[in-house]
C-alpha cells in the first residue's frame, strides 16, 4: 500500500473548501465571503489514524477548467500538470459542493471526473436545506459513479466520520475508478477528430478525457495559451483547431463558444433530474436580514417603501422639525427667564 498519500480539495469559490480544510487539519486559514480568497495552494499534513496520514492540498476556488482569473489559472495549470505527469496526481479529490447551488457547482466536477481520480463529493451546507427537499445523494453517487457522495456540514461536522472512512477506503484499496462522463455525439466526435490527433501525443491520453480537452480547445481556442506546453505543440494544436473550424457547419459555428457548456449542462440536468433536483425549492433557514430584504426589494412594494422613506425624511426636515424646534426655543426662553429672575433677586 502506498504510504505518501495526497488529497486535493477542489470546488467553486464560496463553497466551503477552506472551512473543510481547517476542519481536517485543525488550522485556522482565513475564510472570507468573496471569490478568490484562496489565491494559492495551501498544504498540510493530516492524520486519519495512527497508521495513516496524507498531504491535504487546498486549491483556489474555480468554476471551470477555462480560467478567467489568476486563482483559476493556478487550478487549471495544476490539473494539466496532473494529466501530463500522472505520477504527480493526487490519490483522491475532495470536491466540495454548495448543495444550495448544486447545478452550477457540479459543472467543474464533471470536468474533473474525466481524470478518473477517486473522488469524494461533499454536499456542503446540507444542514440548511429543507428536510423534504434534499437531493438523493445515493442516486447521485450511482449516476456519477464516484467513490462517495456525502451530505456534509463543515459548521456542524455532519458527515465527518463518513469522509474519514471514505478516504481510508481509497488509500487502503487503491481504487481505480471509471467515472461516468459527459457523452459526446458522433457529429461532434467527427468535428474534433483532427484536434484529438494533435492533442493525444502531447498529453498521452485517450477516451473521454481526450474528447473533452479537444472539445474545449475547439470552443475556446485561446485556452491553449494558458497551458504550459512548448511553442511547437501549441502551433500544432492551433493548426488542428483551424482545420476543424473550417469543416464545421454554420449551425455549430453560431454556438461554438458555448458548445462545451451547453453539452455539459444538458447532461448534468439529466443527472440531477434523476436525483430529485426539482424538489430543491427553498432553504429551511433565512436570516433576519434576508427576510427584510425580501420585502424591501420586492418588485412592487420595494419602490413604494423607498419613496415613503424619502417622503418621511423630507417631511421630518422641512415640516415636522418645526414642532421640536419651537418646543426647544420655548424651553430655552423659559430657562433664560428663570436664570434672569434668580440673578436679579440674588
Amino acid at each position: 500500500m502506498k504510504q505518501n498519500h495526497k488529497v486535493a480539495i477542489l470546488g467553486n469559490p464560496n463553497c466551503g473548501k477552506t472551512a473543510i480544510f481547517n476542519l481536517l487539519t485543525g488550522l485556522n486559514q482565513k475564510v472570507s465571503n468573496y471569490p478568490g480568497i484562496t489565491v494559492e495552494k495551501k498544504s498540510s499534513q493530516v492524520k486519519l489514524n495512527t497508521a495513516t496520514a496524507f498531504q491535504l492540498e487546498d486549491y483556489p476556488g474555480s468554476y471551470s477548467m477555462i480560467s478567467q482569473s489568476i486563482d483559476e489559472d493556478i487550478v487549471s495549470k495544476n490539473i494539466y500538470q496532473w494529466i501530463r505527469e500522472p505520477e504527480n496526481r493526487p490519490d483522491a479529490i475532495l470536491y466540495v459542493v454548495d448543495v444550495n447551488n448544486i447545478r452550477r457547482n457540479l459543472y467543474f466536477c464533471t470536468q474533473l471526473l474525466e481524470l478518473n481520480i477517486p473522488t469524494v463529493v461533499l454536499l456542503n451546507m446540507y444542514d440548511i436545506v429543507s428536510k423534504d427537499n434534499k437531493i438523493d445523494n445515493i442516486k447521485l453517487k450511482e449516476e456519477l459513479k464516484v467513490h462517495s457522495v456525502i451530505p456534509f456540514s463543515a459548521s456542524k461536522k455532519t458527515g465527518f466520520k463518513k469522509l474519514e472512512s471514505s478516504l481510508l477506503d481509497i488509500f487502503t484499496n487503491e481504487i481505480d475508478p471509471e467515472h461516468n462522463t459527459m457523452p459526446i455525439s458522433e457529429d461532434i466526435t467527427n468535428m474534433i477528430k483532427s484536434i484529438e490527433n494533435a492533442v493525444k501525443p502531447i498529453f498521452n491520453i485517450s477516451g473521454s478525457l481526450l474528447q473533452s480537452i479537444s472539445l474545449r480547445f475547439l470552443s475556446h481556442d485561446t485556452h491553449i495559451d494558458k497551458i504550459n506546453i512548448n511553442s511547437i505543440d501549441k502551433k500544432n494544436i492551433a493548426e488542428s483547431i483551424n482545420k476543424s473550424k473550417n469543416g464545421i457547419d454554420d449551425e455549430y459555428k453560431a454556438i461554438l463558444n458555448t458548445l462545451e457548456s451547453d453539452l455539459r449542462y444538458g447532461w448534468l440536468d439529466q443527472v440531477l433530474l434523476s436525483c430529485s433536483y426539482k424538489k430543491i425549492r427553498v432553504l429551511e433557514y433565512k436570516s433576519r436580514s434576508e427576510k427584510i430584504d425580501t420585502v424591501l426589494t420586492h418588485p412592487f412594494f420595494g419602490p413604494i417603501i423607498f419613496v415613503s422613506i424619502l417622503y418621511f425624511i423630507f417631511q421630518s426636515i422641512f415640516a415636522w422639525a418645526s414642532i421640536p424646534m419651537d418646543f426647544i426655543d420655548s424651553l430655552v426662553a423659559k430657562v433664560c427667564f428663570l436664570v434672569l429672575i434668580i440673578m436679579v433677586f440674588t
